[in-house]
């Protein structure tokens, strides 16, 4: 495993000016790299510090443009080097499945809030139902009242 003490090197062929991965805070190594040799970010100013996350490259460290506006620069450099092929692939196999699981759960909330949709509307269905029994049941009861106190009259 990579030391967190390591002097950062510069590889080349890993070294690649693209979007900058998901991160994840790391208090160890964070905020601007005033501390490492002059790496600079398209703006031509200081990068900041991050630790990638949720893709093969997790757990290494790398060097964004430290820009809050937008646009920021696609500028990244790694720190820390590639990681060896089987832990890749590890970790690619760690994700989709951590992928696929959410990917399950939100289908069942789906699923779950359709369900309850329906509940909710077969409830207002009842409770109109119930409403127009007690209006009928209560026309019913004044019918016979009448009747009865007519019955009585006669």
């Amino acid at each position: 495993m990579v030391s967190w003490d390591v002097l950062p090197t510069s590889y080349e062929d890993d070294s690649v000016t693209s979007k900058p991965p998901a991160t994840i805070f790391c208090k160890e190594w964070t905020g601007l790299a005033t501390d490492l040799p002059s790496f600079t970010c398209e703006h031509g100013s200081l990068c900041e510090k991050h630790v990638a996350f949720q893709s093969v490259d997790s757990g290494r460290r790398f060097l964004a443009c430290a820009h809050k506006e937008v646009p920021k620069c696609t500028f990244v450099e790694w720190i820390d080097p590639e990681w060896p092929e089987a832990l890749k692939m590890t970790l690619a196999t760690r994700w989709s499945m951590y992928e696929e699981e959410t990917k399950q759960r939100l289908t069942q909330n789906v699923l779950s809030a359709k369900q309850n949709l329906k509940i909710m509307e077969e409830k207002t269905k009842m409770e109109n139902e119930l409403r127009h029994f007690k209006l009928d049941f209560a026309k019913m009861v004044a019918k016979k009242e009448q009747a009865m106190s007519q019955l009585g009259n006669t």
